[in-house]
């Protein structure tokens, strides 16, 4: 590896002195207590150039996965082969592929990030995303209860939510929300609905989820 151009050559008492061919020691023993700071400064502003540069990313692969295959994984993240190697960047794709298994009903999913920078050339290192994909919940059943003005079949034919779905707490939010604005739209603008019971049901593939729902519907108006 070639030196800093900064510090290829320095004018010392005894003339230029190439640091490339010159044993350090020696070459500090020979210059002024002056010339040893001055030299000292350059070479540690020389050396923190190459550090600051982050290593390029080789190759990125993925353990464990089975769900989903290296190559969805791989086109929804940000990091790319060739690319700089950021933490942050990293870290915001652990949590997509979090986010991706957890919408296929894999709750309990982990990703952890295994990094191999080749010790003789940092210029690169390679990334391992192993995946511990864990179970997967469906949901059992959803059952309404309180609810008068609407019966359980009316609410349930209007969720997106059903069993055998997976488990995604997001859509079971929006039907949740919708429902009250169903109730909102014929005079009941003071309606609750809330979550009561959650039952899980250990299966030999999946998981199951059984959902009761609590209605308050509250007085018209």
């Amino acid at each position: 590896m070639q030196p800093p151009p900064r510090v290829a050559f320095l004018r010392a008492d005894a003339g230029y002195l190439d640091l490339q061919h010159q044993n350090l020691y020696t070459f500090f023993m020979k210059v002024s207590h002056q010339t040893k700071l001055l030299a000292l400064i350059l070479f540690s502003i020389g050396m923190a150039s190459f550090s600051v540069a982050a290593p390029a990313i080789r190759v990125i692969q993925t353990r464990g996965n089975t769900v989903f295959t290296t190559r969805e994984i791989l086109n929804r993240i940000s990091s790319k082969q060739n690319l700089q190697y950021s933490k942050e960047i990293l870290g915001k794709d652990l949590t997509m592929i979090s986010e991706m298994y957890r919408r296929h009903g894999h709750l309990a999913s982990r990703v952890e990030p295994l990094l191999n920078q080749f010790p003789d050339d940092t210029a690169f290192v390679d990334e391992m995303l192993a995946i511990v994909e864990g179970r997967q919940t469906v949901v059992g059943s959803i059952t309404p209860k309180g609810n008068q003005q609407f019966s359980p079949q009316e609410i349930l034919l209007r969720f997106d939510l059903k069993p055998g779905n997976p488990l995604e707490e997001t859509d079971l939010e929006n039907d949740i929300d919708e429902l009250l604005a169903r109730y909102e739209r014929i005079g009941y603008p003071f309606s609750q609905c809330n979550v009561e019971n959650l039952a899980t049901r250990l299966g030999d593939e999946a998981d199951t989820l059984d959902i009761v729902l609590n209605i308050e519907e509250g007085e018209q108006v």
